[in-house]
Formats: C-alpha cells, sequence, structure tokens
C-alpha cells in the first residue's frame, strides 16, 4: 500500500499516481470518489477534493470566490486542462443546463435535439424557448403601438 503521507512526494507525483488517462484526455481518478463522484485525495494528511488539489498541484490559483469547474463534465477528472476557475453563480448554470440537456427537455418542456438548440458560451439554449420569447416581445411591441 502506497504511503499517502510521504513528504517525499510532490503534489503532482500524488495526483499522477492515482490517474488513469482516458481516450478523451480525462485524467480519471482512481480512488476515493464522494458520493457526487468527485475525487477524493488525501495529502500530508489532509484532505482535498481531488479535481482542486490538481489544479492547485500544477500551479494555478483559485481567485476569492471563484470555484472548479469541469470543461468535460467529468466529475472525477482531475486534468487541470479540462478545469477552471469560474465564479459559482457560473459554475451553477452550467450544472443546470448540464441536467437539463442529460434530461432531454429544457425547464418548459422542449426536446433538446441537435437542431432545437445553440450554444451561447458553454450554455446550451432551446431555440423554441428563444423563438417563444421573441414573439411574445414583438406581440407586446405590437399592443403598444395600437394603443398608443
Amino acid at each position: 500500500m502506497p504511503n499517502y503521507c510521504n513528504t517525499n512526494v510532490t503534489p503532482i507525483e500524488r495526483v499522477m499516481r492515482d490517474v488513469v488517462v482516458l481516450d478523451n484526455g480525462c485524467w480519471q481518478w482512481q480512488l476515493k470518489l464522494d458520493k457526487d463522484g468527485y475525487g477524493q485525495v488525501t495529502f500530508l494528511k489532509e484532505h482535498f477534493t481531488a479535481h482542486v488539489f490538481s489544479w492547485v498541484a500544477h500551479g494555478n490559483t483559485i481567485p476569492v470566490g471563484e470555484e472548479i469547474d469541469h470543461h468535460c463534465r467529468n466529475r472525477g477528472c482531475v486534468n487541470p486542462d479540462h478545469l477552471e476557475s469560474v465564479p459559482h453563480p457560473i459554475n451553477m448554470e452550467r450544472a443546470h443546463y448540464d441536467t437539463m440537456y442529460d434530461r432531454g427537455v429544457c425547464k418548459q418542456g422542449h426536446r433538446l435535439t441537435p437542431t432545437n438548440i445553440y450554444f451561447q458560451g458553454t450554455s446550451i439554449i432551446c431555440r423554441t424557448c428563444t423563438l417563444d420569447r421573441t414573439n411574445a416581445r414583438h406581440a407586446r411591441i405590437r399592443a403598444e403601438r395600437e394603443r398608443g
């Protein structure tokens, strides 16, 4: 059994010893995962979330008020090239759209097919919802003009 509290091991060595590199470039954490699928790591008797530990071990910082988000959407990935430091609201928005896309429908229940979505930054946008909002806005403008 490896000594996970060994002070002769660098943080990067600690990360790399317990990953498998997948075909998609993810560095899949092979040890303990929490109930949400995030890797857990112990280094020098302290416990960390594996992707955050990897981010910092590879020389990155986490500004105050930000957290580490997975571009690959694989919570067990610790590849710093697949991670990004973002404000909490952005991380939550991305998580919402991931959940929405996994369900196959938007909040309004429209099917999310390749022809009914587009991307705005990292967000998935439902074309039907966009069209509905545009039509409603135009109807309000027409009604205001007719009244006035």
